[in-house]
């Protein structure tokens, strides 16, 4: 009870202080935002954009399974799924009562699958949602690091493996074991945001390989023309001359940053993760647009 008041407490100051920041005189400030994400596909580096940019303030809301404690459902209600990796489910009720008193002009995060009482719930709410992707090939071998670190919940387990086994298992999933819930495989995990992309105009899809920049191996209009484009859809008045600022300082500097690399699996995949890939994802990896059929290697 005394983390569900703190969180309570915490998200009242960010909507105050956002309200407070907002000028009667300027423009108004554009919808409430919801970033979410496929772990790992970039995250930090779309929070990292949204601190950056002006007219828009973040609120310490946060849905993934770290925080199912605070959205325990009761019998017979409806329910929401969040989570992606390891999925749980809590109570839409109590999502719905945080997620509607967002003012304009703030945004919250988290990993929320495609479910459509969570479309209705930020379509009702007046609510746009970010949503970043990545090859799902570079997802896994930056998940498999995450998972080994402490102090993860799948560390011990990850950690007892080879470099070459935490790849495969973050590819094929772990099941769960005591208290530790399941990994759902990749194809588990990427279906489970696919929908989103096709959520239009409430959903904006950037892709970590066009956000990243030259500094990870992408292209610098590429990054422009995204940040101004999330700008847009965000209703964010911004220059080019800001955009290419915010761009630069961008890459690296969070606290999960690895390499941030594009195209990082041609330099660790094995043949075993070719195959496993291939097994789980080869449809998708061409839906997705990485690749343009099944005859792809190291």
């Amino acid at each position: 009870m005394a983390y569900n008041l703190r969180t309570e407490a915490r998200v009242l100051v960010d909507v105050v202080r956002a309200r407070a920041a907002q000028i009667p005189e300027s423009s108004a400030p554009g919808p409430p935002v919801f970033v979410n994400s496929l772990p790992k596909a970039g995250t930090n580096l779309l929070l990292k954009l949204m601190r950056l940019l002006p007219s828009i303030h973040h609120v310490r809301l946060y849905l993934n399974r770290e925080e199912v404690g605070l959205y325990r459902p009761r019998a017979g209600e409806p329910r929401l799924r969040i989570g992606v990796d390891t999925p749980a489910d809590v109570s839409l009720r109590r999502v719905a009562r945080r997620v509607r008193r967002l003012p304009p002009g703030t945004w919250f995060s988290g990993h929320v699958p495609y479910s459509p009482s969570f479309l209705t719930l930020l379509t009702d709410s007046g609510i746009k949602m970010l949503l970043i992707i990545r090859d799902p090939r570079d997802v896994v071998l930056s998940n498999a690091k995450y998972l080994a670190s402490p102090p993860h919940r799948f560390s011990t387990s990850f950690r007892k493996l080879s470099r070459e086994e935490q790849v495969l298992a973050s590819i094929q999933g772990l099941p769960a074991a005591g208290r530790r819930p399941a990994l759902l495989d990749i194809r588990e995990r990427v279906t489970s945001v696919m929908p989103w992309l096709h959520a239009k105009p409430l959903v904006y899809v950037t892709r970590f390989e066009r956000l990243v920049g030259p500094a990870g191996g992408g292209c610098p209009e590429a990054q422009l023309s995204e940040i101004m484009s999330i700008a847009g859809h965000l209703r964010i008045g911004l220059d080019v001359e800001h955009a290419r600022d915010i761009g630069q300082q961008l890459f690296g500097g969070t606290h999960t940053f690895r390499k941030g690399q594009i195209g990082s699996w041609r330099g660790e995949f094995t043949e075993a993760h070719v195959i496993a890939v291939k097994e789980l994802l080869g449809d998708l990896l061409i839906e997705l647009g990485y690749e343009d059929s099944l005859d792809w290697g190291l």
